[in-house]
């Protein structure tokens, strides 16, 4: 049994294991099939990333009256501006001047796209949109396989 290609793109997948396992991702259950990463730079290297800063939002446009005490007055996030453009390189490192809280909630889908894979709920291919995990002041990325 295969997993459908909707499977494959969305987790990036270039090969397949007989295995029992469920794919959870898509609520469907594949008895002989298992999704075992493969991925594209162990046969021929990674695809770049491209990463926009789309928005950044101050808290008063998340919240009418903060949730929790802060310690200081929070603007939006000043370590990114807006339409500002970042490069993903191969080896995937972080690029530089990147915030490493958004670079961590964001890495696996740039690792997807990287790797290949696609997101099944958008139509175009090698794109996908992304934010950083501050739950006050949250920055919007776009994602872009170049």
């Amino acid at each position: 049994m295969n997993l459908p290609s909707d499977c494959k793109r969305s987790h990036g997948l270039l090969a397949e294991d007989i295995r029992t396992q469920a794919c959870t991702h898509h609520r469907q259950s594949y008895t002989t099939t298992i999704c075992r990463v493969l991925f594209v730079d162990e046969m021929s290297g990674r695809n770049k990333v491209r990463i926009t800063v789309l928005r950044r939002f101050d808290p008063s446009e998340v919240f009418k009256k903060s949730p929790v005490k802060q310690t200081a007055s929070f603007k939006s996030c000043e370590d990114f501006k807006d339409g500002q453009e970042f490069i993903v390189a191969e080896d995937m490192a972080t690029p530089k001047g990147f915030c490493t809280y958004a670079w961590n909630t964001i890495f696996g889908d740039v690792k997807t796209l990287a790797s290949g894979g696609n997101f099944p709920w958008y139509t175009e291919e090698g794109v996908s949109i992304s934010c950083c995990s501050d739950g006050l002041r949250p920055v919007i990325f776009k994602l872009e396989r170049v």
